[in-house]
C-alpha cells in the first residue's frame, strides 16, 4: 500500500515522486487542526496559508507577498513559492494534492460536494494551465485524500441529482449516496490527466476512527491536509 502513516501523518509515498515536495494529512492523535496550538509546522515551512473554505469553487495563487495566513472566499490553492506551505482542514470532504515539478508548482484543494457540483477541480485544472502557459498538464501529479466513501456518504435525492454523470450518484433501495473521489476523478480526467497520474486514499473518514468525520462526530474538529517545497 502506498499511504503510510508516520507519527500521526499519513503520506502517499508514490505521490509527488519529487523529493523536494513534501506532503502529510493528519490524524486524530493530533488533534483538531482548527486549533492553532495542535498545529505543528513542518520543518522546512517559512509560512502557512490555509484557505478560507467556503464551499466555493474560488482558486488562489499565492505569490512571495501573501496578504495573510487565511485566504478569505476560497476553497483551492496553489503556489511556486519555496517554504510556503498550503493548507486546508476536513472531516469527510475530499483533500486533493497537486504537484507539478517541472512547473515547480504545488497545491491543495478542499472538494465538497457543493465545490465538486460547481465544478472546483476543472477549474483548478483550467488554472494552472493559464499560470504555467502550457497547452497541456503533462508531468501534473494529484493525490486524493481521506474522505467519506460513497459507501457511508448518503444524501438527499436533490443533492444526488446534481450529479448527473454516470456512477456518480447512486441509488440502493430508498437511499441516495454520492461517490465524492468519482468526481473528482471524472474532472481530472476531462482536464487531460491519465488515470495513472492520481491516486486515491483507501480509507473511509467515517468508518476509519484515525480521522475526524463530521457524520460520524457531529462536531467541529478537522484533520489537516497540507503541501510545500524545499
Amino acid at each position: 500500500m502506498a499511504w503510510r502513516t508516520v507519527r500521526g501523518i499519513i503520506r502517499d509515498s508514490a505521490f509527488p515522486g519529487n523529493a523536494s515536495v513534501i506532503h502529510g494529512i493528519t490524524t486524530r492523535p493530533l488533534g483538531d487542526q482548527k486549533s492553532a496550538p495542535n498545529r505543528r509546522c513542518p520543518s522546512g515551512v517559512r509560512a502557512f496559508v490555509l484557505a478560507e473554505q467556503v464551499h466555493g469553487a474560488r482558486i488562489a495563487w499565492i505569490g512571495e507577498r501573501f496578504p495573510r495566513q487565511f485566504i478569505p472566499r476560497t476553497d483551492g490553492l496553489f503556489t511556486r513559492e519555496p517554504g510556503l506551505a498550503l493548507g486546508i482542514f476536513t472531516a469527510d470532504c475530499v483533500p486533493v494534492l497537486f504537484s507539478w515539478p517541472e512547473e515547480s508548482i504545488v497545491g491543495v484543494v478542499h472538494a465538497g460536494w457543493r465545490g465538486l457540483s460547481a465544478g472546483i477541480i476543472g477549474k483548478a485544472c483550467r488554472a494552472l494551465l493559464r499560470w504555467a502557459g502550457k497547452k497541456t498538464l503533462r508531468g501534473l501529479r494529484v493525490a486524493i485524500g481521506p474522505h467519506i466513501r460513497s459507501c457511508c456518504y448518503e444524501v438527499s435525492e436533490d443533492v444526488a441529482r446534481v450529479f448527473s454523470k454516470p456512477g456518480i450518484a447512486f441509488r440502493d433501495g430508498s437511499r441516495w449516496y454520492v461517490h465524492l473521489a468519482g468526481e473528482v476523478k471524472r474532472q481530472l480526467s476531462e482536464g487531460g490527466l491519465d488515470p495513472r497520474d492520481f491516486s486515491e486514499a483507501p480509507f473511509c473518514t467515517k468508518e476509519d476512527r484515525r480521522f475526524f468525520s463530521y457524520r460520524r462526530d457531529q462536531d467541529s474538529r478537522r484533520i489537516l491536509t497540507y503541501i510545500f517545497q524545499k
